[in-house]
């Protein structure tokens, strides 16, 4: 489904909105919002943060939801979530460091990443730039099998967890075993 009219995208997580599934909240909520009750990073948080603009934008509807969740009792695993963009580019950057994003939620964000238009995507690290271009699906292991690759097939892992994802990525073929 293309959209013919101006392209809006999804303030929290760079989607292309189009269509009814969107909803539109005033900016400067959201900022107020991911100050108030999300986890500091260097990527989407500090983005969005020091993003000032006039004027409502739009949310997808699984942002939304998750923005409903973070806001109240929901989300009881830690008292302030990491975005759910930021979770992914940390689950990226290092395997296991961060728990991985549930499929759906992954599959989305990776297909937002992947839009060139995407406004959050300057705040991307270079690494996570790179990754996408080799990224050859949209689950946990593929994430992984990128990291691997980006970082030259390494022997030596941060994390138990790490080096069992990567194990598990080379038994499924996903990644390519060193020659």
């Amino acid at each position: 489904m293309s959209c013919t009219k101006r392209v809006e995208h999804c303030l929290l997580c760079g989607m292309r909105l189009c269509g009814m599934k969107r909803r539109f909240q005033p900016r400067e909520d959201v900022r107020k919002f991911v100050l108030a009750k999300c986890k500091p990073t260097p990527f989407a948080y500090l983005h969005l943060v020091n993003f000032k603009a006039p004027g409502r934008g739009g949310l997808c509807i699984p942002c939304v939801n998750w923005k409903r969740r973070a806001n109240g009792t929901g989300l009881r695993r830690c008292a302030r979530p990491l975005l759910q963009l930021d979770q992914l580019m940390l689950f990226m950057l290092d395997p296991g460091s961060v728990p991985e994003p549930d499929q759906r939620c992954m599959d989305r964000l990776f297909r937002a990443l992947r839009q060139p238009d995407n406004p959050l995507r300057a705040s991307f690290p270079l690494p996570v730039q790179t990754m996408l271009g080799t990224l050859g699906g949209n689950t946990y292991l593929h994430a992984v099998a990128a990291w691997w690759e980006y970082n030259d097939r390494t022997d030596f892992f941060q994390s138990a967890g790490q080096a069992k994802r990567v194990r598990l990525a080379l038994k499924l073929g996903i990644a390519r075993e060193a020659c």
